[in-house]
This record gives structure tokens, C-alpha cells and sequence, in this order.
């Protein structure tokens, strides 16, 4: 993602043969030209949820949710928010649950 100040979707894919848990909470990384470093956090909102996540810098906490995507299969539409950004290469990553 090159630039900041949009709303975007993301969707959970599993091409393993397990089911994954995850939670509403992941990493959120910025290139620095020799590797992926912290860059804070995404939250993300589920459509049925309503309203958007966001990236929140430092040490987030989000009430624990287990959510899942069955095997060789796709998860639920995740909404965020991203706040303008320096420009760069910026990638999210899975959840943890």
C-alpha cells in the first residue's frame, strides 16, 4: 500500500488444510528498505459489525474475538481504516487469537 487516508477491505485466506482461528486484532509493518519493521496495529470491523477498524500505534488491546476460516476456504470481509501515512510499502498480517 502505497499511500494513507482511505478505507479498504481485506478478506482471511486459508489454503491450508486446517480451519483458522484469528482474532480482531493484527500487525501492521512498514518497509524500511532491508525489512518488514512494527509499525503498530490494524483493528478491523466485520460488515455485520458496522463502522470501520483503524491502525493504532503502541501496545493495542481489543476484546477477544475468535473468528474462523474453514479450510481451503475464505473469511468474513474485514473493514479498516487507514490514517494518512508517510509513503512507503506497508503490509497487514494475520491476527492473533
Amino acid at each position: 500500500m502505497p499511500v494513507g487516508g482511505s478505507n479498504l477491505a481485506a478478506v482471511m485466506i486459508n489454503p491450508t488444510e486446517q480451519k483458522l482461528r484469528y482474532g480482531a486484532l493484527g500487525a501492521f509493518e512498514r518497509w524500511s528498505g532491508e525489512s518488514w519493521e512494527p509499525a503498530g496495529a490494524w483493528t478491523m470491523s466485520l460488515a455485520s459489525w458496522g463502522g470501520f477498524g483503524t491502525i493504532v500505534q503502541g501496545e493495542a488491546r481489543v476484546r477477544m474475538i475468535g473468528l474462523g476460516v474453514p479450510a481451503h476456504g475464505l473469511g468474513q470481509v474485514e473493514y479498516f481504516s487507514l490514517p494518512p501515512l508517510p509513503t512507503g510499502w506497508y503490509r497487514v498480517r494475520r491476527h492473533q487469537a
